[in-house]
């Protein structure tokens, strides 16, 4: 008995690509949801465009780009703001940001010396 279960046929992939094509294609040529109240664009359920400050954009190419695995905690209050700040893939975000603020210790000509307690009693809400 011959069966195809768990097999994968060119063909079907073939066609959920060129549907999943068209829908992604139908969502980036549609305009923005406008809100009628605050003439603010909505971006997701926690912002609105005129709070974000940064929208990161395009695919990862983890074919030419070589990505170590991090696994890390995240302050609830810096995950908040980013969500609430911050639009686009977590890991482009993420990577962005922490590129931002390398870029800004790079043109110190000192040493900076932080205690993270402080960032920590700082961020509390």
């Amino acid at each position: 008995m011959s069966t195809n279960r768990g097999q994968i046929h060119a063909k079907t992939i073939a066609e959920k690509m060129k549907a999943a094509e068209a829908e992604l294609k139908e969502i980036s040529s549609s305009p923005p949801n406008i809100s009628p109240q605050t003439n603010d664009v909505e971006v997701d359920c926690h912002s609105t465009m005129s709070e974000i400050k940064l929208s990161v954009f395009g695919r990862l190419d983890r074919k030419s780009n070589e990505y170590i695995p991090k696994n890390f905690s995240l302050l609830k209050s810096l995950s908040d703001d980013i969500s609430r700040y911050c639009g686009g893939n977590d890991l482009s975000v993420l990577n962005q940001l922490i590129s931002m603020g390398l870029n800004q210790v790079k043109l110190n000509d000192s040493v900076m010396m932080v205690n993270i307690s402080e960032l920590e009693r700082g961020n509390k809400d």
